[in-house]
């Protein structure tokens, strides 16, 4: 059994490691690992699967990103394992933990259900508005910071397109196709769509993390648009 009080330490070094040593800082204050793990409890649940370990491994499935590296399985699962080593936890739920770290992202497949949910809770979280805010963040400040809005939007596109092709549980699917539907609502005018991106290549550079790029687009915003961001910040899609 994993306690509250150990779910809690796993939760506050999870944390420390996103805002402190991840990126440097930059996204300190981003609330995606809490966002995720709203997620994970629900398809969970949803699918059955064993919330303890699912909701440690989402709390720990962005802890490759301390190396600066979140798309080696097997150094990100030996990151894992050696802090969760260091609680008083069994080595089968160290395992199954790590499993849901190591399978969350790259191209390792997430073969129990508990890495299936970590994944699927992850790309849910990065589909729709807020994938097109995080991702763009992540262009100008860590792949290519002189690229143009045409340029973001065109890799926008492609990479979200393949990351909701990768999910797993139907439960998830469904969800995603639901943003993703309502995302291209917004974007079907090429013109609104560079506009917004632009909006968002200009908030990155003034050095704000995604999940206040979001708040500042959804003031901006018409009411679609804004009512779209706003439930994905709340998760107030799950049902």
């Amino acid at each position: 059994m994993i306690t509250k009080n150990i779910m809690n330490q796993i939760k506050t070094h999870a944390v420390h490691q996103d805002w402190e040593v991840a990126f440097g800082g930059k996204s300190r204050g981003n609330s995606h690992l809490f966002r995720v793990n709203k997620i994970v409890l629900f398809l969970a649940d949803k699918e059955k699967a064993n919330k303890e370990i699912a909701e440690a491994g989402g709390w720990l499935h962005d802890i490759g990103l301390i190396a600066g590296n979140d798309n080696d399985p097997e150094a990100i699962r030996k990151i894992a394992e050696d802090f969760l080593r260091t609680l008083p936890i069994e080595q089968d739920q160290i395992s199954a933990i790590s499993d849901c770290v190591a399978a969350h992202e790259g191209d390792a497949e997430a073969m129990g259900i508990g890495a299936q949910i970590v994944h699927d809770a992850d790309v849910i979280d990065k589909t729709g508005m807020l994938g097109m805010i995080r991702h763009t963040w992540k262009i100008i400040n860590l792949i290519n910071p002189e690229a143009t809005t045409k340029e973001v939007l065109e890799t926008l596109t492609v990479h979200l397109r393949k990351r909701q092709n990768n999910l797993y549980t139907e439960t998830a699917k469904r969800i995603a196709r639901d943003l993703d539907n309502r995302t291209r609502d917004v974007f079907h005018q090429e013109k609104k769509a560079l506009k917004l991106v632009d909006s968002i290549i200009q908030f990155t550079k003034e050095g704000l993390i995604s999940d206040i790029i979001a708040q500042r687009l959804s003031e901006k915003s018409d009411l679609v648009t804004r009512k779209l961001i706003q439930d994905q910040l709340g998760c107030g899609y799950l049902d």
